[in-house]
């Protein structure tokens, strides 16, 4: 890997655009963060953690909204607050003017980028129906597609620069986890200004399945000394813990600490959708070729 130049993705860091009105909205005074984080990570009407297999095609928690007239819709991240206002960070900082997302489950990371005036097109395989109606009452700019991001994005970009051959483009892929998505990055780098891989980190490249597949371009990652100088995972998911403890009741009613979803691995595979780890979250970012600031 090239050291220098990774040394140079880190002191990207050091270098964040002064953003308070970004750090006020996600509710982060790096390095700490408030309980107040929470609303930027499930909004309020979240309620019903469940499993559906059917519908997603993977293990993941879905939430949703049952009085959307009295307690309005339901988004949701699968992003750390910090994480989301991270990438909104760079966007400012790399002058980006397209940003597409591979992977929009919750939906509400969109949400976020469209509040910035981001020019966001979602791409997402096994849409959630829920999901879809509440972006489009929120956030009826950004453009869904609903159908495979691994083929969509490459389309994508060939046609926004053919259109604009001066076009920054941002990817975020936040839906494949393992399997090739460092090669696919390695493919696209060129052709972006930076790509956000979300669960990705330099030591679970070859464990989450990508075959020993390198980054060829230079990458921060969340866990980094860098990183963790700017806003530490685990103050992060502190942050969040608090928040839940500031609304200890679901919009039904329910105490937050009893709610339990039965996993898939026996009847002593309960999970705590309210309770937040920080042994879960990283996140890589590679600069791509077209990365350099004024």
């Amino acid at each position: 890997m090239f050291v220098a130049a990774n040394c140079m993705a880190d002191a990207i860091l050091g270098h964040l655009p002064d953003a308070p009105d970004v750090l006020k909205y996600f509710s982060l005074m790096p390095p700490t963060a408030s309980p107040a984080s929470l609303q930027r990570y499930r909004l309020s009407a979240c309620d019903d953690p469940h499993y559906d297999l059917p519908l997603v095609h993977r293990v993941a928690i879905l939430w949703n909204s049952s009085n959307i007239p009295e307690w309005g819709h339901c988004l949701w991240c699968n992003m750390l607050p910090s994480q989301v206002a991270f990438i909104i960070l760079l966007t400012r900082m790399f002058k980006v003017t397209h940003l597409v997302e591979c992977g929009r489950m919750g939906g509400l990371p969109v949400l976020h980028y469209s509040r910035f005036g981001l020019n966001v097109t979602s791409f997402e395989l096994s849409p959630i129906p829920w999901v879809k109606d509440a972006l489009i009452a929120l956030a009826p700019s950004v453009q869904q597609i609903d159908g495979d991001c691994i083929k969509g994005i490459p389309l994508y970009i060939e046609e926004t620069t053919r259109a604009d051959p001066t076009s920054r483009i941002g990817i975020i892929f936040d839906g494949p986890k393992g399997w090739g998505v460092i090669d696919l990055a390695n493919r696209l780098a060129e052709r972006a200004v930076f790509i956000a891989i979300d669960d990705q980190s330099p030591e679970m490249v070859v464990l989450k399945g990508n075959r020993g597949v390198r980054p060829r371009w230079p990458y921060v990652y969340e866990g980094s000394p860098q990183w963790d100088a700017w806003m530490p995972t685990r103050v992060m998911t502190a942050a969040l813990n608090a928040g839940e403890s500031a609304s200890p009741t679901t919009p039904r009613g329910r105490m937050k600490s009893a709610v339990g979803v039965q996993g898939f691995r026996g009847p002593q595979d309960i999970v705590r959708p309210y309770r937040h780890e920080d042994t879960r979250s990283t996140q890589m970012i590679m600069l791509g070729g077209r990365w350099r600031w004024d």
